[in-house]
């Protein structure tokens, strides 16, 4: 997942990579971490885009675009549901 995060944001993505169905996939990760693969996806790239947006100084649109994002509105969209902050907050606080 380190390596695919930004490219890959879904988790058929992975299962087919591991060449495993979803829904194996989902029972391993929740077996293991207590959480679905979903869920674990967008925390990696909260915390991604949370040290991007903080440490530096590129346009929020190009971390958007670097992170996978078809656009900085759903970047923006994404970053508010998960934090309740929109990109611009978050590279503030």
């Amino acid at each position: 997942m380190d390596q695919q995060y930004s490219e890959q944001h879904e988790v058929s993505a992975y299962a087919q990579l591991l060449n495993v169905s979803e829904k194996y996939l989902n029972e391993c990760v929740k077996d293991i971490l207590g959480t679905n693969a979903k869920s674990l996806i967008a925390e990696k790239l909260v915390m991604t885009a949370r040290h991007e947006l903080k440490f530096d100084d590129k346009p929020i649109k190009e971390i958007a675009y670097q992170l996978g994002f078809s656009s900085p509105d759903y970047f923006s969209y994404f970053l508010k549901k998960h934090t309740n902050q929109s990109p611009s907050q978050t590279r503030k606080s």
